[in-house]
């Protein structure tokens, strides 16, 4: 068939109107890139976090990390319900509530496996909303040059979370790790008692420290250096009350108060070492802020220690009688 030119003129048209259409079709819809990942994820609705291994594999029971309300301190349920330490929580939480669509970086298969987040993989998170459906996330076991990766259940889509906060699978990393929430400027009374011994200094205005019965000038370095170890004492695990983990008879109990004999802090600490972790010995001791629901153990350098600072004390007054 011979072209005319309406002919031309027709298929012209045709072809422009075409290039027309390609050219002004809407773009598939796209999140901006500053919308949440996730926008109706609510960190202070979430009242349980469920820490373990990835979905499909029950072999070990995950931890499980609660709180009774949003105010509500965070505790450990396989610690005894002892407080857990909230800056890791309260981290994840606002990590996760953080997450924009910018920070989108794979939606394959392929990038499930580069990114540590392939079915069996990672660290499994649930998070639980009561009256809400459940939340379930999976993060890569490890931080790669200070940012992780993490995935809703389900999804292939894999978004970029910096910095990362590790997420341990053991109970024992998530306990509150300072056996005391001391100021030692608020100290204004000291009061122990070991191997038959009792002791009583108070400081006054001055810094200086002196027995109230007597008059007599404590060593003032050796209070202050214990002060300090109080103050910086570390958990390395905690039990339970239970007949296995029953402090000794005899020990050291120590207690600090404030202005007006407010009571601050205090513990009762075994003489000897009673168990051992990895490579290093443990001793067990408790403390009057944890209403007597619980024994913890302390690494046995930072007891020695301890003792030798209380035994200063001791020593120091004694000579002086």
């Amino acid at each position: 068939m011979k072209l005319t030119r309406l002919n031309l003129v027709l298929i012209t048209l045709t072809v422009a109107l075409g290039a027309f259409v390609v050219l002004t079709r809407p773009a598939p819809p796209t999140a901006p890139p500053d919308e949440a990942a996730f926008p109706a994820f609510l960190p202070e609705a979430i009242l349980e976090v469920h820490v373990g291994s990835p979905a499909g594999d029950e072999a070990a029971a995950p931890v499980v990390l609660r709180r009774a309300s949003k105010d509500a301190p965070w505790t450990v349920d396989q610690r005894g319900g002892f407080p857990a330490e909230a800056f890791p929580i309260e981290t994840l939480l606002g990590q996760l509530s953080g997450v924009r669509a910018r920070d989108l970086i794979s939606e394959t298969a392929e990038g499930l496996a580069l990114f540590g987040l392939a079915s069996g993989s990672g660290v499994d998170v649930r998070l639980v909303s009561p009256g809400n459906a459940d939340w379930r996330f999976v993060f890569a076991d490890a931080a790669a040059g200070g940012q992780g990766f993490m995935r809703a259940a389900g999804d292939e889509r894999v978004f970029v979370v910096q910095p990362f906060v590790g997420l341990s699978k053991e109970p024992v990393q998530w306990v509150q790790p300072g056996v005391f929430d001391l100021d030692v400027a608020e100290v204004r009374r000291l009061e122990l008692s070991l191997a038959g011994t009792r002791l009583v200094v108070e400081r006054d205005d001055k810094g200086i420290w002196r027995e109230p019965l007597t008059g007599r000038v404590a060593p003032r370095v050796a209070l202050e250096d214990l002060l300090a170890d109080l103050d910086t004492l570390a958990l390395e695990d905690v039990a339970t009350h239970g007949a296995d983990v029953a402090l000794a008879d005899e020990g050291l109990e120590l207690s600090l108060f404030g202005v007006d004999d407010l009571p601050l802090a205090g513990l009762a600490l075994d003489l000897t070492p009673s168990t051992t972790a990895g490579d290093g010995a443990l001793r067990k001791l408790t403390a009057n802020a944890w209403a007597g629901a619980w024994v913890g153990w302390i690494d046995e350098d930072a007891a020695a220690l301890l003792m030798q600072r209380v035994g200063k004390v001791v020593v120091a007054l004694e000579k002086r009688d």
